[in-house]
């Protein structure tokens, strides 16, 4: 079995498991329960794995990342906007 089904597997994953997330903040405007220690830790990890991506020239793991801590910049920028509950 190719090893490479599995990494794109866990790309994907990665891709979209804040979608849900994300769309429920964004509607509800509810960002209490949501860490801010934890979004911006998820973030510099986003960052930093880019960066390696790029060192590495690895563009799955760039593009993967780079749309992760998209998705993760909106969280904290809802948190940052909404005052919390």
């Amino acid at each position: 079995m190719n090893p490479d089904i599995f990494g794109n597997l866990a790309t994907s994953l990665n891709v979209v498991m804040l979608i849900p997330q994300v769309v429920r903040t964004w509607k509800t405007k509810q960002t209490r329960d949501l860490s801010f220690a934890t979004l911006i830790i998820f973030l510099i990890a986003c960052i930093l794995w880019v960066l390696y991506g790029i060192a590495k020239h690895a563009l799955p793991v760039i593009i993967a990342n780079s749309i992760v801590g998209i998705f993760n910049l909106a969280l904290i920028i809802i948190k940052l906007t909404n005052p919390e509950d």
